[in-house]
C-alpha cells in the first residue's frame, strides 16, 4: 500500500509542477522580437542584436545592441515570466 501512495504523490507532483514550464523557445523569440520592435520605434535607432539567455526557467538575461547617430549603444536586458506562466515583463537599462 505504501508504494502506491508514493507513486500517486510523485505523479501529482509532476502534474502540478508541469503547469508552469517558464520560458519556451517561442517565448524567447517573441521577447527578442518585442524588444527590437519597441526600441526601433525611436527615430534613427537601429537594433543590430538582441541576445537573451535562460538564467532559470522564469528568468532571461542578456543585452541589446543598437546604433544611433553613428554611435553603438548597448543595454543590459532581462525578462521575468509570471508565476502562472504565459505573460512576462522585460526591461533593458
Amino acid at each position: 500500500m505504501r508504494i502506491i501512495y508514493c507513486s500517486v504523490v510523485l505523479i501529482a507532483s509532476l502534474a502540478l509542477g508541469g503547469c508552469n514550464q517558464g520560458f519556451s523557445d517561442a517565448d524567447i523569440v517573441a521577447a527578442k522580437k518585442n524588444i527590437k520592435e519597441e526600441f526601433e520605434k525611436n527615430a534613427g535607432l537601429t537594433v543590430s542584436d538582441v541576445t537573451l539567455i535562460k538564467e532559470s526557467s522564469n528568468k532571461l538575461t542578456g543585452f541589446m545592441k543598437a546604433r544611433y547617430m553613428g554611435h553603438e549603444i548597448m543595454k543590459s536586458c532581462s525578462a521575468t515570466m509570471a508565476e502562472k506562466g504565459g505573460t512576462y515583463l522585460w526591461k533593458c537599462e
